[in-house]
C-alpha cells in the first residue's frame, strides 16, 4: 500500500500538494489534481487513520431518489443481505453513501471516497446515471455498478457491473400469458428508467409481435414502486372499456399489492385477471393465491458486487469485472387461462 509521500514522487508533486489534492482543496488546479487521484487509484492509497486493518467498502446512491427511498425497496434490502455475506469472510466494512448528499462542490467521487474511508464502492443509480458511474470509473477508484449494463466500446468499456438478465424469462413468461389465451396483457413499469425495465418492456414488445398482437398503449402504465401504486394500478385497470384479461407487473412490492386489491375489489386472480409479478427474493410465496413471477437472486447479486469490488481493490491490473446472472420463471396461483367471454 504506497504512502503519500510515494503517491507525492510518483506525481511529481509535492507532500503537501498531494494532501491538499486528497482534501479538495481549492487551490489545486484540475490537472494537476487528476494526475494525483491517477497515482493514488492506480496504487490503491488508503489513508492511515483509523484501523488500519478494516476496509471499507461503500454502497454508494448516486441516483435522483435518495438511498433512505431505495433501501425500502425488496432489491436493495436483499441486495444487502447478499454484500454482507459477500463481505462475511473478510474484515471489512459497508458504509452506505447518498452521493447527492455527500459530494461537496468541485469533488472527484474519488476525492469524496477517501474523504469517507471508503476503498471501494458499489454503485446504485439507474439509466440516468450512466454518465456518473462512467465517470467514477474513469477516475479509477474500483468499483462496481448494480443493475445497468455497459458496452465494451468507448468510455464505457472500462465499466464493471453486476446485473441479471431478466429479458429472456420475461419473453417466456409473457409468451406464456398468450398460451393461456390472453390477448390483452397490461405492463406496469417502474417510472424510472433502467436497464431492467427496459428489458421487461422490450420482451412484453417482442412477444405481442410474435403472436401477431397489436400494443394498446392504454395497457402499458409507469408508476413509482409502491405498494400503493399497486392498489392505483387495478384500479385504472377496471375503468378502461375494455379491461385487460392478464397484467406483467414489473416490480415486486406494486405487484403484491396489486394482487390484494385485485382481491378486495372483487377481481381475483387469476379467475378475472391473471397477475404475473417479478421476485427479486421470496415474496412470491407469501401471497395469496402465490404469485407468478420472472425471478432473480437480488442477494446473489449483492454476494457477487462485493466480491468483485474486493478483486478489483486487491487487484489494480484487473480488467472491468462483468457478471450476468440468470433469471427464472415460476408459475403459481396467480396466473390461468383467460376468462371465457
Amino acid at each position: 500500500m504506497s504512502s503519500v509521500r510515494e503517491i507525492a514522487k510518483r506525481a511529481g508533486v509535492s507532500i503537501t500538494t498531494v494532501s491538499r489534492v486528497l482534501n479538495n482543496h481549492p487551490t489545486v488546479n484540475v490537472q494537476l489534481r487528476d494526475r494525483v487521484l491517477a497515482e493514488v487509484n492506480r496504487t490503491r492509497y488508503a489513508a492511515a487513520a483509523g484501523r488500519p486493518e478494516v476496509v471499507n467498502l461503500g454502497l454508494a446512491y448516486i441516483a435522483e431518489t435518495s438511498a433512505a427511498e431505495m433501501l425500502n425497496s425488496p432489491f436493495d434490502q436483499a441486495l444487502l443481505q447478499g454484500i454482507a455475506s459477500g463481505m462475511a469472510e473478510r474484515n471489512y466494512n459497508l458504509l452506505i453513501l447518498d452521493a447527492g448528499r455527500d459530494n461537496r462542490r468541485n469533488e472527484t467521487f474519488t476525492q469524496m471516497f477517501h474523504r469517507r474511508g471508503v476503498r471501494a464502492a458499489i454503485i446504485r443509480g439507474g439509466s440516468r446515471d450512466r454518465l456518473l458511474c462512467q465517470q467514477i470509473a474513469a477516475e479509477g477508484f474500483p468499483s462496481i455498478v448494480i443493475g445497468e449494463r455497459f458496452s465494451d466500446q468507448g468510455e464505457e468499456a472500462g465499466v464493471s457491473f453486476v446485473r441479471s438478465d431478466s429479458k429472456p424469462t420475461s419473453l417466456e413468461a409473457v409468451r406464456r400469458l398468450i398460451s393461456l389465451g390472453h390477448r390483452r396483457i397490461a405492463i406496469c413499469l417502474n417510472w424510472a428508467d433502467d436497464d431492467d425495465h427496459t428489458d421487461r418492456y422490450e420482451a412484453y414488445e417482442q412477444a405481442h409481435e410474435e403472436a401477431g398482437l397489436d400494443l394498446d398503449p392504454s395497457l402499458v402504465i409507469r408508476m413509482p414502486a409502491v405498494r400503493s401504486s399497486g392498489e392505483q394500478l387495478i384500479h385504472r385497470l377496471l375503468a378502461l372499456s375494455s379491461p385487460p384479461t392478464a397484467a406483467f407487473i414489473t416490480d415486486p412490492i406494486v405487484a403484491i399489492g396489486a394482487l390484494h386489491e385485485a382481491l378486495r375489489s372483487g377481481v381475483p386472480a387469476p379467475e378475472q385477471l391473471s397477475i404475473l409479478g417479478f421476485d427479486d427474493a421470496s415474496l412470491r410465496l407469501e401471497t395469496y393465491p402465490p404469485m407468478a413471477a420472472v425471478c432473480q437472486d437480488a442477494r446473489q447479486v449483492g454476494a457477487t458486487a462485493a466480491q468483485a469490488a474486493m478483486s478489483l481493490l486487491s487487484n489494480p491490473d484487473l480488467p472491468p469485472q462483468r457478471h450476468v446472472l440468470d433469471t427464472w420463471l415460476e408459475l403459481h396461483g396467480s396466473v390461468g387461462p383467460a376468462p371465457k367471454s
